[in-house]
């Protein structure tokens, strides 16, 4: 008799498959995971404060992050450099509440372009502040990025959107975050760095949302949950995307965020972006992708020197 062969579970097939095809479905979902957090971000702003859904986040995230450290045996406590994990720490809270804000009161498709401007600022600190070698091609492309947000912004000719300065505000500090990252990553391992960042935003958004606390329903509760839980899934998945395909694969992807939270604002509150907001956001991606792509390029001919 011929046996059945048993069926695969759908984990079981998933994993069969080529890793090409794994990390390109894990940033799918990291981008769609991250476009869902946006969109109910500015869903609860009408009841909620920025400051009350930032803690709220911190603490969801920092109760999913908690086992790791246990099993750590509580080591990512052990710190000589409290000081600068507390400047990295505000400044890359300061960047989440000038994010949400911008979330709450502009279309969501222009926060999404504007906010690729992220690695830009990140690419132009680590050249004033730590002193990183940018050649022409990665300075044209800064400058086109650029170029891009001004596309979108157009001093000028439209009047200038707090919520879109907001977000440029919010990926300047972004980048001055990730230069902070960067120094404290050379004593401090990522475990320590995430949970001192999630200890402060805490303790920030906490001393900013007891003025104007509004104790959230149930239903508003399950809400911030899920702006939590979205947000977890986003830094995952996005971070095996990475593990499993090229990058060079993988960044393009990420414009997919844009689409999203377009079809989420159009539908969900009538939000039509208009012709420049997508003009200015493939630029500044494109920049952004290249400078990311060159990046790489660079540390992995760094790398082959090294080894001769």
């Amino acid at each position: 008799m011929n046996q059945k062969k048993p069926k695969l579970s759908l984990i079981a097939l998933f994993n069969s498959q080529p890793q090409t095809f794994r990390g390109v479905v894990w940033m799918l979902i990291a981008t769609f995971a991250a476009a869902c957090q946006n969109t109910l971000v500015k869903f609860v702003s009408d009841d909620i404060s920025v400051p009350e859904t930032l803690f709220f986040r911190s603490i969801f995230s920092l109760t999913i992050f908690m086992p790791v450290v246990i099993r750590a045996n509580f080591t990512p406590f052990k710190t000589d450099r409290l000081k600068l994990h507390c400047v990295r720490g505000s400044i890359h809270s300061f960047a989440q509440l000038f994010f949400f804000y911008a979330l709450a009161i502009t279309p969501l498709a222009t926060v999404a372009a504007l906010n690729f401007t992220g690695p830009l600022f990140t690419t132009l600190m680590a050249a004033l502040v730590l002193g990183e070698v940018i050649r022409a091609r990665r300075i044209t492309a800064m400058a086109l990025g650029f170029t891009g947000a001004l596309i979108i912004l157009r001093p000028g000719f439209i009047e200038m959107d707090i919520g879109a300065v907001s977000t440029i505000f919010s990926a300047f500090l972004w980048g001055i975050s990730l230069v902070c990252m960067k120094f404290l990553s050379r004593t401090e391992s990522s475990l320590t760095i995430t949970l001192y960042g999630l200890l402060f935003s805490i303790a920030l958004s906490t001393s900013l949302s007891i003025p104007i606390w509004v104790t959230p329903t149930w239903e508003q509760l399950a809400w911030l949950l899920a702006i939590g839980a979205f947000n977890s899934v986003s830094q995952i998945t996005r971070t095996q995307a990475i593990k499993e395909a090229d990058i060079s694969l993988i960044m393009p992807l990420d414009f997919t965020r844009l689409i999203w939270v377009a079809s989420f604002g159009y539908f969900l509150f009538d939000e039509v972006p208009d012709g420049w907001v997508w003009l200015g956001g493939i630029v500044i991606f494109a920049s952004a992708t290249y400078i990311a792509l060159r990046e790489r390029q660079v540390r992995l001919e760094q790398e082959k020197q090294v080894k001769k």
